[in-house]
Parts: structure tokens; C-alpha cells; sequence
């Protein structure tokens, strides 16, 4: 994936999509849509918490934000019976 929000890069360089392609789940292969649509998730998510005044390495500390935006699009895709 090219098309990411520089602003939402690591401090280790890793952009959102670099986050979301790292991650691995049972249960059947991510799709390159599923991976887009966790991507924009995750994205959102950082926009909302910068708003405060957190970025994603603080997120880091407490939470995996790419991890829980994956799995929340895989469930979506079982939900709906696409999965």
C-alpha cells in the first residue's frame, strides 16, 4: 500500500499502511480491501486521539490500535457474512 497519512508515521518510521500489513490473523487471508479499510480506521482513531494531544506511539503504550482496527474489520466482514 502507497496511499497513507505521512502525519500518522511512527518513531520508527513505520506509516499506518507499513503497521497494517505487519499484522497476521487466522482464520483465512486479508484481503488488500480489508487491509485499506483498517488502515482508514486506524487513521480516524489517530486523528480522533490527536485531537488530545496523543500520537500513535503513546497509543502504543496501552493498545494495539493497528491490531484492534484489523480485527474489528475482519469481525465486520464475518457479521455481515463476507468474511
Amino acid at each position: 500500500m502507497t496511499d497513507h497519512n505521512p502525519a500518522y508515521t511512527d518513531t520508527k518510521g513505520r506509516t499506518t499502511a507499513d503497521r497494517i500489513d505487519a499484522i497476521q490473523r487466522g482464520g483465512g487471508p486479508i484481503t488488500a480491501q480489508q487491509r485499506k479499510d483498517a488502515r482508514l480506521l486506524l487513521e480516524s482513531v489517530l486523528l480522533a486521539i490527536g485531537l488530545h494531544g496523543f500520537t500513535i506511539d503513546d497509543a502504543d503504550w496501552v493498545s494495539d490500535l493497528p491490531g484492534a482496527c484489523v480485527d474489528l474489520v475482519l469481525h465486520k466482514a464475518h457479521r455481515e457474512g463476507t468474511r
